[in-house]
């Protein structure tokens, strides 16, 4: 994307051979004339850099100037000064009121361009960092709310786990059936516990692979009844499974569809109000296994039906009503169906509420390749719209970098190895903090091989230039593929 340039100028042969020399740039120029209307002019052309000439019609541009530096939306964008008035103070009174710089009329063309060239650049470095600072600040709420949520998850397991053993520490004052029951509830809560900390390490590996045999689907219901009828009896639901005849035998990986139905069924009963049924059904269709989770809770927005699998993604209704989660079950299961071949999703429920649906082949397979969670960190924890922000600033970048490679001949001088080093050692580093590691190691190999150069261990520069230009193509060519 072109850098924008506004121009506040009233004298036309000025206006004329500022438009064609940056032009020639590929830079757009936005020109406005008056000092009325200049700040509305200015925040409409959306511009990179402003420069102002002093003296205008109807008053100075110091007015417009101070006018920009007012509004917090403009406050980092450099503006420059272009007058005939170079004296001492009204050179104050520009920085005074904003400026970054200051030409003095009559001025030389590629003055004013290697100026407009150094503020943009400057700019451009400022914007980067901003973004790895924003990035970075976002990764540690990530990371503490993530933290806290985990512990919220797991402490009630737990806490279940030492009222029960506290019990039966005192064993001569309960009877037999107490004490079994005692038992029974200790192992169902380290169960829930073993399981969330598995879901929480395999996202982590982001690694499955399926083991396939024989699966008594009447058997792993019965599993799933005894863990969860006493969730439900607290809470006075029901729990109600139906199990059609022909999808009682199947073949897939007993513990991976376990856990993917004790997250979709955990889901259905947090978000669920008190006293509603969660239902689970399971069918055949042709080849496959059906497996679904039916509950009345609030439902899912359609904005929201393929994010909610996204690791640490939550909904906006639960964010707003602070259920408490860790929005980690939900990408194991897409994981982990993936995993068995297959998928998970979500549909509204007739009547109201969630249908949450696990398609997996039923029967032997050739084994599919172990699955990998398919949004990366960055673009889980940055979301689209920055991402693609980032990836149009480097397109632009890289396009700079190689336009100035090709134009020159000859072997590069060390100012310009030094500058490439530095062009590379950046890429190499946001690249990798955005999700795209493979572009991060071309920009890395490239600042390495110029560093070489630089400390004498590499002597031969006349195979610099197209050293650099191969390494930004793979650059590019890495930031053009999925993060």
């Amino acid at each position: 994307m072109p850098s924008r340039i506004f121009l506040l100028e009233d004298d036309r042969g000025i206006v004329r051979v500022v438009r064609t020399t940056l032009g020639d740039e590929g830079w757009d120029v936005c020109v406005h004339g008056r000092i009325a209307g200049a700040l509305q002019a200015f925040a409409a052309s959306r511009a990179d850099l402003a420069l102002l000439d002093v003296e205008l019609p109807d008053g100075e541009g110091f007015q417009v100037c101070a006018e920009i530096r007012a509004d917090s939306a403009f406050r980092d964008v450099p503006i420059i000064f272009m007058t005939s008035r170079g004296g001492l103070e009204d050179r104050l009174h520009g920085f005074r009121a904003g400026a970054q710089d200051y030409i003095q009329k009559p001025f030389e063309v590629p003055e004013l361009v290697a100026r407009l060239r150094a503020h943009l650049a400057l700019r451009a470095r400022e914007d980067g960092l901003r973004r790895e600072a924003e990035a970075a600040t976002a990764r540690e709420r990530i990371r503490q709310d993530v933290f806290d949520m985990i512990i919220h998850d797991l402490r009630t397991p737990l806490t279940s786990i030492k009222v029960s053993l506290g019990m039966l520490r005192d064993g001569d004052l309960i009877d037999t059936a107490t004490h079994a029951r005692l038992q029974d509830i200790s192992n169902r809560s380290l169960d829930q516990a073993m399981l969330m900390i598995d879901d929480l390490l395999d996202l982590k590996s982001r690694k499955l692979n399926a083991q396939r045999r024989p699966v008594d689907l009447a058997a792993l219901f019965e599993k799933l009844r005894r863990m969860f009828q006493p969730q439900f009896e607290r809470h006075g639901g029901a729990f109600r499974s139906l199990l059609a005849e022909d999808a009682r035998q199947v073949c897939s990986d007993p513990s991976l569809l376990f856990r993917i139905l004790v997250n979709l069924i955990n889901n259905a009963h947090k978000y669920s109000p008190k006293g509603k049924a969660i239902e689970l059904r399971a069918s055949r269709s042709g080849p496959a296994l059906l497996c679904e989770v039916l509950d009345e809770g609030p439902g899912i927005p359609d904005a929201e039906k393929e994010l909610i699998f996204e690791k640490f993604y939550r909904t906006q209704e639960v964010q707003t009503k602070a259920v408490p989660g860790s929005g980690i079950g939900l990408a194991f299961c897409r994981l982990a169906a993936q995993a068995l071949g297959g998928r998970v999703s979500v549909r509204d429920r007739e009547g109201g509420g969630s249908c949450f649906v696990v398609e997996v082949p039923a029967e032997e397979t050739p084994a599919p390749a172990p699955a990998v969670a398919p949004v990366s960190d960055a673009a889980a924890l940055l979301g689209p719209e920055l991402i693609r922000e980032f990836l149009a600033d480097c397109a632009d970048q890289l396009r700079k970098l190689q336009d100035g490679l090709r134009a020159g001949q000859g072997p590069l001088s060390l100012d310009e190895i030094r500058a490439l080093a530095r062009a590379a050692h950046q890429f190499a580093g946001t690249t990798g903090t955005y999700g795209f590691p493979q572009a991060g190691a071309a920009a890395a190999r490239l600042e390495s091989l110029l560093r070489n150069y630089m400390s004498g261990q590499a002597t031969d520069a006349g195979g610099l230039r197209a050293e650099a230009l191969q390494a930004f193509d793979a650059v590019r060519a890495q930031l053009k593929r999925p993060a």
